[in-house]
């Protein structure tokens, strides 16, 4: 989920679940705060105790705390926002996720842990910054005799929002001639 909202602003959407199981299910709506994306792209969320200018989970709320579905049903969950008249301008990041794990607190007897977690990503209007640079670019080796290089390069985000940095790569001989051009970031991917 990605979303521009406003300070103040009272944003919902559903999550949908369809149980493909031969049992019954009860699961649990949960949030999660993201600090960051991994170099493979990975969310990493919020350890309990910390706290981050981006997070989202004092915000959100469900309309059940739980959901029974049956074998082979349907059902979906509310998930509402309330993005605080005072939130920072920028991006705010998060995870939804339904558990079959229940709240601290909630006895239940053992079961098989199991959740899928949805991002949802709140861009806050306001004085917003985007701001990149490149960090770091190098490959492995300074000759290569194959078209086989790897190509590494870091993208450091200097502002409050995401950037989707894209462009290419244009390799020249050692006489400056134009051998190749590679794009650079295809998929899209954002950095935090």
């Amino acid at each position: 989920v990605e979303e521009f909202v406003e300070p103040g602003e009272l944003f919902t959407f559903k999550l949908r679940i369809e149980n493909r199981g031969l049992d019954t299910e009860l699961l649990y709506p949960k949030i999660y705060d993201v600090s960051g994306i991994s170099r493979e792209g990975q969310p990493l969320f919020e350890m309990k105790g910390q706290t981050s200018p981006h997070m989202i989970s004092e915000w959100v709320t469900f309309d059940r705390d739980q959901i029974s579905v049956v074998a082979g049903g349907k059902d979906e969950v509310t998930v509402i926002i309330q993005v605080p008249a005072d939130a920072s301008p920028g991006a705010h990041v998060g995870a939804v996720s339904l558990s079959k794990d229940p709240p601290t607190g909630v006895q239940q007897g053992s079961s098989i842990g199991y959740e899928v977690r949805s991002i949802v990503s709140l861009r806050v209007s306001g004085d917003v910054v985007e701001k990149s640079k490149i960090k770091e670019f190098f490959t492995d080796q300074i000759f290569f005799s194959t078209a086989d290089v790897k190509f590494t390069t870091t993208i450091l985000n200097e502002g409050n929002v995401f950037v989707r940095p894209k462009g290419f790569i244009v390799i020249k001989n050692m006489f400056g001639s134009k051998v190749d051009t590679i794009p650079v970031n295809d998929g899209q991917a954002s950095v935090y």
